[in-house]
């Protein structure tokens, strides 16, 4: 039972609250001490110092309980710094005809024990009280102390000398502790930096890790895109029907908006997001390439203010301009020498930004039902992204959600 009060196992997980807590623990232990001694020592010579000491006594031993009780250390630090004050100051100005050497060492160690337990504030109100206290003795009080002290007989000397001993005793214990909960603190940081080092060298190496994996899964969907691709071209070779093989060319653009996007998340630093700029540049020149009718020069105007859009988004915004693209393929430049496409992506409130697109041909569209159905996809893919679109002959004015931002 007598161990486990001794103990100094504080339950404290923060090192700072800890270390404080421990500093009270010991200068608690090291009050008993000190104090039994000098109520001893002042008890045989028969000083008013015994009743002081006594006080500093009782505060210890009762704070010593109350601290393992409560773990309450903020207290106690009022508490011997508030009673010490008191007693110090008692005693410089109620005891005239005594030797206060050791009164200004003991004011010294309270102001120390209130800069280290309460703080910087509360240090300097300590310290302007005492100033306050010593310049009133040194004004008002040291010349009549000077004509009562008589001459002290060698064991009061014995006691001034062991009291200050003592006061110095206590003022080094403090700092000691001090210093050493403030190695304590640099080494516990040293530690947790070096846990911290540890722990994000092993979170970039298995991000890195993540990347590669990442990486090879998008160049792996793209491989097997371009295969699609590739045995959809091959199969538009065998089929005679022109409309067949028009579902094919419709096909295979589709395939390969997707696989751009696959093949610049591969390329890309981030593999959430893509540059927007780069990929439909990219997916517009492709479409081109790859249409057989189009024999004339046609060019692409595009402007945007947007550096990057995710995964969730780009699919469906890829779509949407390969159906437009397309479209204005089979439809817009007939009877032109000359094509242009133009288009341009705009930021616009929160979540929300705007496609723009527009050529300038002369859209002549059969009658077909069939030939609407890349309209139809495209209101299914602005409905997608939670949008709106509206049409006013070749020019589409889109207001799309940034889906990615959810």
């Amino acid at each position: 039972m007598m161990l486990r009060w001794l103990s100094s196992e504080s339950g404290f997980s923060n090192p700072y609250e800890r270390g404080k807590y421990m500093l009270i623990w010991k200068l608690n232990l090291f009050f008993i001490l000190v104090f039994s001694f000098l109520c001893v020592i002042t008890f045989i010579l028969q000083t008013t110092a015994f009743y002081y000491y006594s006080v500093v006594l009782v505060v210890s031993s009762g704070g010593f309980v109350y601290l393992r009780k409560t773990k309450n250390y903020r207290a106690l630090f009022w508490a011997f710094t508030v009673s010490a004050t008191c007693i110090v100051n008692l005693s410089l100005h109620r005891i005239p005809d005594t030797l206060h050497y050791p009164d200004f060492f003991w004011i010294m160690a309270v102001v120390i024990l209130a800069f280290i337990g309460l703080g910087k504030r509360v240090g300097i109100a300590f310290m302007l009280i005492h100033s306050v206290s010593i310049l009133y003795f040194f004004v008002m009080a040291m010349n009549q102390n000077i004509g009562k002290i008589r001459p002290q007989t060698g064991l009061e000397l014995a006691g001034i000398i062991i009291e200050l001993f003592f006061a110095l005793a206590v003022i080094g214990f403090v700092i000691s502790q001090f210093i050493g909960f403030q190695q304590h603190a640099i080494e516990e940081t040293f530690r947790a930096n070096d846990s911290l080092t540890a722990q994000n060298e092993t979170i970039r190496r298995k991000n890195a890790e993540h990347v590669v994996l990442m990486k090879e899964i998008h160049h792996r969907v793209k491989n097997n895109l371009q295969i699609i691709t590739s045995l959809l071209r091959m199969q538009a070779h065998e089929v005679r029907s022109d409309e067949a093989r028009e579902h094919l060319d419709e096909a295979i653009n589709r395939v390969m908006a997707m696989s751009l996007i696959h093949r610049n998340l591969y390329e890309f630093k981030e593999l959430s997001s893509i540059r927007p700029g780069n990929y439909i540049k990219e997916l517009v020149l492709e479409i081109l390439r790859s249409n057989k009718q189009a024999e004339q020069r046609i060019d692409l105007v595009f402007s945007g203010e947007i550096p990057v859009i995710g995964m969730k988004t780009i699919v469906p915004l890829g779509l949407i301009i390969n159906e437009l693209v397309t479209n204005s393929l089979k439809h817009a430049f007939r009877e032109l020498e000359y094509g242009e496409i133009m288009i341009r992506l705009r930021q616009a409130e929160n979540r929300k930004f705007e496609l723009i697109y527009r050529d300038n041909g002369a859209w002549k569209l059969p009658d077909s039902q069939r030939s609407h159905f890349g309209l139809e996809l495209i209101d299914l893919l602005t409905q997608q992204l939670d949008g709106e679109v509206v049409q006013n002959g070749s020019a589409f004015h889109f207001t799309l959600t940034n889906t990615d931002l959810d």
